[in-house]
């Protein structure tokens, strides 16, 4: 009796067993490890002991949470799809729009649209070119048109010129000749718009204009040569001179007797007397006046001259001219 009671037992705590492994465990432990979620489905691992009901209610909690987490799934991934970049904003200022290829056409930013506005009509282009007496100027279409304007005067950069624009043309008329300026060495017009440093010997210092450019010869000026009053003089060289002339710069009347001078015999031999001028260490032979033909006679030492004419005679010794045995005769009248 007492076997078939304990037997009974045994059965009735089978049972028990039973329905917890198909209800899972009490604990929450067991259940929520093991707790899978896919899609909208829930699954968990049955565990043992416990009461039914309790695995039951385990059971669903563990739905519930993976029902909600593939809710917020689906919320987050909803959430992504809305960001989104969104549409294009248009322009901000009109720099950002297309540029134009004409100065009368300018680019606009209205409202983030770009557009093309015609510049006022009149308005000057920025581009312009200085001194052509002419003026760029948007006809108020788009387009660029070119004006005359006699106030854009032309700058030739000479001294001696008026620079004007007459009808849109450029003109530089030439200042009269003796008119006073100043550019380089130049202080007079000549009366072709060049600023020239004489016109007459009297424009210079030395007393001597060539080529409307104050010059000496040889070394010699005529304003800074005293006149000799004597109608016979006579210039030295060689000898105890050494390789000069001396005077070296002599001034004269019409008539006078010049007399070259070596001092001692076979001067005109060693130092070779020669009509002309050194101009930029270039001997330049004169081909004219008192003093031509060549005088190397080496069995004289002395040669005297007439000067006939008024004018400016220069002579050089043609061995030694590049040394500085030069000078100059200026016969006034």
């Amino acid at each position: 009796m007492r076997q078939i009671w304990f037997g009974l037992l045994a059965i009735a705590a089978g049972a028990s067993f039973v329905s917890v492994g198909c209800g899972g465990t009490g604990t929450s432990s067991s259940s929520t490890g093991t707790t899978t979620t896919s899609g909208d489905e829930s699954s968990s691992t049955s565990g043992s002991g416990g009461a039914g009901g309790s695995g039951g209610a385990a059971a669903t909690t563990s739905t519930t949470a993976a029902s909600s987490t593939t809710t917020a799934s689906s919320a987050t991934t909803a959430s992504s799809s809305s960001s989104g970049t969104g549409g294009d904003g248009g322009c901000t200022t009109a720099a950002e729009c297309p540029m134009v290829d004409t100065e009368c056409v300018t680019a606009t930013c209205i409202q983030g649209v770009c557009g093309l506005v015609n510049v006022p009509d009149q308005t000057p282009t920025p581009s312009q070119t200085k001194g052509d007496c002419q003026k760029v100027v948007c006809d108020g279409q788009g387009n660029g048109v070119t004006k005359t304007d006699d106030t854009d005067v032309p700058d030739d950069s000479k001294a001696c010129t008026k620079d004007a624009c007459t009808a849109g043309v450029p003109a530089h008329t030439a200042l009269a000749s003796g008119s006073v300026c100043a550019e380089g060495a130049g202080k007079l017009c000549d009366g072709t718009g060049a600023c020239v440093e004489c016109l007459v010997d009297a424009d210079c210092a030395s007393g001597l204009c060539s080529a409307k450019a104050c010059v000496t010869v040889n070394g010699c000026g005529p304003a800074s040569t005293m006149l000799t009053a004597a109608m016979v003089t006579s210039v030295g060289f060689g000898g105890g001179i050494g390789f000069a002339y001396s005077p070296k710069c002599l001034k004269v009347k019409v008539g006078t007797k010049v007399t070259f001078d070596g001092s001692v015999v076979g001067a005109f031999g060693t130092h070779p007397f020669m009509g002309g001028e050194v101009k930029n260490g270039v001997k330049v032979p004169a081909v004219s006046g008192p003093f031509i033909p060549i005088t190397n006679n080496p069995a004289i030492s002395s040669k005297t001259f007439t000067m006939t004419s008024a004018g400016t005679f220069p002579f050089y010794c043609d061995f030694h001219a590049l040394g500085g045995m030069t000078g100059t005769v200026f016969v006034v009248p």
